[in-house]
C-alpha cells in the first residue's frame, strides 16, 4: 500500500482494517516431508529464525529500514517508514490461521475437497511448542 501511494495510486480500501482471517498465510510444506523427524527439526529451526527476524522487525526500526533499503531498494525514507508502519500490523504470534481455514470450508468448495476438514491443512504443534517452552516471549524480549 505504501508503494502504491508513493507511485500516486489511490488506496481504494485498506483491507487490514477488515481483520479478515486468511487461510494459508504461512509456511507451507508437504505433509509427507514434515513427517520425517529431520525435516521437522529443519522446519522448527526455520520457524525460530523467522521469529528472530520478526523480533528484529518489531524491536529495531533502524535495522529494519536498513534491510529494506539494502535488500528491497527502498531508499526513500518516507516510503520505507510507511512500509514499516504497515508491517507493524502483522501478528507477532504467527500461528496458523485456523479461522481462515474454517471460513474457507464454509464457502462451499467442490465436493472433492469436502472429504477434508480444515485441520488437514495446518499444524499448530510448532508454534504451540515454541509458546510452551517460552521461545516466542523470550525472543521478542531479547532480540534487538
Amino acid at each position: 500500500m505504501a508503494l502504491a501511494k508513493a507511485e500516486g495510486y489511490p488506496v481504494l480500501a485498506d483491507t487490514s482494517t477488515w481483520k479478515q482471517a486468511i487461510a494459508g498465510n504461512g509456511v507451507r510444506v508437504e505433509w509427507n516431508w514434515i513427517k520425517d523427524p529431520k525435516n521437522r527439526d529443519l522446519a522448527m529451526r526455520f520457524l525460530k529464525a523467522t521469529f528472530e527476524g520478526m523480533a528484529i522487525y518489531f524491536n529495531n526500526r533502524q535495522e529494519t529500514l536498513r534491510v529494506l533499503a539494502k535488500y528491497h531498494g527502498m531508499t526513500d525514507a518516507k516510503v520505507a517508514n510507511a512500509v514499516y508502519e504497515e508491517g507493524l500490523k502483522m501478528s507477532r504470534e504467527m500461528s496458523p490461521c485456523v479461522q481462515g481455514f474454517k471460513d474457507m470450508f464454509s464457502l462451499g468448495y467442490p465436493a472433492e475437497l469436502q472429504k477434508y476438514k480444515p485441520s488437514d491443512f495446518y499444524d499448530e504443534s510448532f508454534v504451540a511448542e515454541l509458546k510452551k517452552n517460552g521461545f516466542i516471549d523470550t525472543v521478542y524480549r531479547t532480540v534487538k
